[in-house]
């Protein structure tokens, strides 16, 4: 993740933006661990530059298991728009949170495969502190409201090394393929997580191990819907998102 701004406080949930070529995501991230927590507020802004007609229509393509939804109508002060996001429906946030498990709370469709994680940023500048329009996120009542990550973890920062791809997606016959080009030798760590966080599965192997730098992963039991993998190594981070269905 690139840089980063404070929020309201020091609190342990950050947030941050995933991109894929299909969705631009927002994702809560928490550098405690938690068990068994329950989100009953959230809140945010987003901003965008005044004339980019992409953003105004996605905001009319959002998806949230978290229930938020735009508060109020846009507002544009000098060249920029906000739109604040809020949610104080109780939602339940995976049995176990931490580190290594996002947990996606708005997305977005795209239009394109064209990056737009530089067109479209989590505000937090005066206007937002004016208008109460801040990041903020509360579990069980009290406040664990972090930082926010300005630079987009996704298509710029991960999926244009070419080292690692997945096919087909969606998944076809309960098989999820995994190439890896010109790895060197290296242990991999794969988490596969539902949209809620949920882990569903970790596999290890070194690279050498694998015969023909293919992978197969059997998805036989996972249920329809969408699925997170991340890929770890020494010298490889990679995220995406598969279909079951």
């Amino acid at each position: 993740t690139g840089g980063k701004e404070m929020g309201t406080n020091d609190g342990s949930i950050d947030i941050q933006f995933l991109e894929t070529t299909e969705e631009l995501s927002l994702e809560i991230i928490s550098n405690e661990a938690i068990f068994d927590g329950l989100i009953d507020n959230i809140q945010l802004t987003l901003a965008w530059k005044t004339g980019d007609n992409e953003m105004e229509q996605m905001m009319n393509t959002f998806s949230s298991n978290f229930a938020l939804s735009p508060q109020g109508n846009p507002v544009e002060i000098d060249g920029i728009v906000y739109q604040v996001f809020v949610s104080v429906t109780p939602v339940s946030l995976p049995q176990f949170m931490g580190d290594d498990n996002p947990v996606t709370v708005l997305t977005f469709e795209k239009t394109s495969g064209i990056s737009l994680a530089d067109r479209l940023w989590i505000a937090d500048d005066t206007y937002t502190s004016e208008n109460n329009g801040m990041y903020y996120v509360s579990v069980w009542g009290t406040d664990h409201t972090g930082i926010i990550h300005t630079a987009a973890l996704g298509m710029n920062d991960i999926s244009n090394t070419g080292m690692i791809s997945i096919y087909p997606n969606p998944v076809i016959n309960d098989i999820l393929y995994m190439q890896m080009n010109t790895l060197k030798s290296e242990m991999l760590n794969i988490k596969i997580y539902d949209m809620q966080g949920k882990l569903m599965g970790i596999i290890e192997y070194r690279t050498d191990e694998i015969i023909g730098n293919t992978l197969s992963i059997d998805v036989s039991n996972y249920n329809p819907g969408v699925y997170l993998i991340n890929v770890m190594s020494e010298t490889v981070l990679y995220k995406d998102r598969f279909i079951v269905k």
